[in-house]
């Protein structure tokens, strides 16, 4: 799926903050393991972002919502 430049500079910043080796942008508590719920961070993630009415429902078009998959 192509993505834009934006996005590829937001997952390198993210590449930064990972422990190096971790193959996932988005670690989960369990060792080796990636986040397994979104839901758990999305409120936080809404208020940073600043898009209260956008649920997490909606990024599944975008193909966000399976970047846990």
């Amino acid at each position: 799926m192509p993505i834009s430049h934006e996005a590829v500079a937001l997952i390198r910043l993210r590449r930064e903050i990972v422990p190096r080796g971790c193959p996932f942008l988005f670690p989960g508590n369990v060792p080796d393991q990636p986040v397994g719920d979104p839901k758990r961070f999305w409120p936080k993630m809404q208020k940073v972002a600043q898009i209260p009415d956008v649920r997490i429902h909606d990024t599944r078009p975008m193909g966000c919502g399976s970047f846990t998959a």
